[in-house]
């Protein structure tokens, strides 16, 4: 039986940026949303971007 593990390379820096990033963007997002007068189309745009940044900080983390 073939076992693998997933694990993440990050240090204490990379962390850091990634948490930082991550607060940016959501605010950033929350800020265009409420520009657009709460508008759906805009705000599932914004959880898109969201989502995409999830995915990058997450995969420069090394899994």
């Amino acid at each position: 039986m073939l076992q693998t593990s997933f694990s993440f390379q990050w240090t204490t820096i990379t962390l850091a940026i990634s948490i930082v990033t991550l607060l940016i963007v959501c605010a950033l997002s929350g800020l265009a949303w409420r520009r657009s007068g709460f508008r759906a189309s805009v705000g599932l745009l914004e959880l898109l971007r969201i989502a995409i940044v999830t995915v990058c900080v997450l995969l420069l983390n090394q899994p």
